[in-house]
């Protein structure tokens, strides 16, 4: 077969487009860190799955969550106790790095058997502790918190992170915000519809004789269900 010139720059333009489309489709994929891509292993980073979630609560997995939040969550001062995902990034304003999931920690040991504290859709995560640290008897003791980036995540600012930050870090699709919140939205719009079956005398007592007059609630129906968070 004789070769042309014509043929050999068509040969350099196609191989060129297969490179350019191959790094543009895998270019949020992060080599220095783990990926994770079965669902066994998504499960053991959310502790539970979203179907699951929803069966044992109401709120799904936004249940597991102190903060979640569909797209940006810009924090400014104060926080967060539990554990944190957004769709979008993540980002404190304060003077000092933002600490996630201080309340899952018992002195020495995790006390939420390895889930993710922080789950990211897009990023980035700025000015946020990726460890916990604490020093107990005169002796100080670190661990590394589990942050989850998306896969497809475009915003991620990785080149702030030490080689030694970044095992921290996983990348996995573990949470679909858009199907989560419309969930929300479609649980909210049930609750609109119940009607009350409540009734509130002022004035009343609750509980103890010396308790506060906060009021009194009175149930019509013999089952009451409570929501709480």
């Amino acid at each position: 077969m004789k070769i042309t010139k014509g043929k050999v720059a068509f040969f350099i333009v196609l191989v060129s487009l297969i490179t350019f489309l191959f790094q543009n489709s895998t270019y949020a994929l992060n080599p220095n860190i783990a990926h994770v891509t079965s669902e066994e292993e998504i499960e053991d980073l959310l502790g539970t799955t979203s179907s699951e979630a929803r069966q044992d609560n109401l709120l799904g997995l936004a249940g597991k969550y102190s903060v979640f939040v569909e797209e940006d969550f810009i924090i400014h001062d104060a926080e967060t106790g539990g554990k944190l995902a957004a769709g979008g990034k993540v980002e404190a304003t304060t003077d000092y790095k933002y600490q996630v999931g201080s309340g899952l920690y018992n002195y020495r040991v995790s006390t939420h058997n390895g889930e993710a504290e922080i789950v990211v859709g897009n990023g980035p995560i700025k000015n946020i502790e990726t460890q916990y640290g604490a020093t107990i008897e005169g002796e100080n003791y670190n661990m590394k918190k589990k942050v989850v980036v998306s896969e497809d995540a475009t915003s991620m600012n990785w080149e702030d992170y030490s080689e030694e930050e970044l095992e921290t870090f996983v990348q996995a699709n573990a949470i679909d915000f858009a199907s989560e919140f419309q969930y929300l939205r479609q649980v909210s719009n049930e609750l609109v519809g119940y009607h009350t079956k409540g009734e509130y005398a002022p004035g009343r007592y609750i509980t103890r004789a010396n308790a506060n007059p906060y009021g009194q609630l009175s149930f019509s129906d013999r089952y009451v269900t409570v929501f709480r968070r």
